[in-house]
């Protein structure tokens, strides 16, 4: 009997694996002008409630699309939610290095990230690009839609503290 809706125990692993391809969602950073790309896609080799995904297929198919980095945007919790073992799965890595991937409903990352590499990119313009990358559900909620206003005065007083700090730390 699971005693949470969050329980990780290895009891009966049900259900089909999923075998279609991991989907990576790649953004252009061509629109800031940098030359790169931002791969966006689930947490590979998840399985948590009816999603079952195979880690090693996962890894084959970051592999498969010339990966080179990979950034996971979830807590210990999370992936222990999530019954996997990413972070532990170098041994199946081989020759790439890996992929980013953000976490459902934090494809607004990638939208503070267009906001952080280019004075010019405007909240409005960052969150229709990934809409039009992922979808409507880019960018979920209110609190996410308020951060992506406010995230450059966010981080500048962000900045701005840390700078505060320091300069106390030094004076000491």
């Amino acid at each position: 009997m699971r005693t949470s809706e969050f329980d990780s125990s290895d009891e009966d692993d049900f259900g089909e694996e999923d075998t279609t391809p991991l989907l990576i969602s790649w953004l252009s950073l061509s629109v800031v002008e940098c030359s790169q790309s931002l791969g966006i896609c689930s947490l590979p080799g998840c399985r948590y409630k009816d999603i079952r995904r195979n880690l090693q297929t996962d890894i084959a198919e970051f592999c498969d699309q010339g990966v080179e980095d990979v950034f996971v945007f979830c807590t210990r919790g999370e992936l222990t939610e999530a019954r996997q073992s990413f972070l532990n799965a170098a041994a199946y890595w081989k020759n790439c290095r890996a992929a980013c991937r953000i976490n459902a409903g934090l494809s607004y990352i990638a939208a503070c990230l267009l906001l952080q590499l280019s004075v010019s990119m405007t909240p409005s313009k960052a969150l229709e690009i990934l809409r039009e990358l992922r979808g409507g559900g880019a960018i979920q909620t209110v609190k996410q839609y308020n951060f992506l206003n406010e995230f450059r005065e966010k981080f500048e007083a962000y900045q701005a503290a840390k700078e505060a700090l320091s300069e106390r730390s030094v004076s000491r």
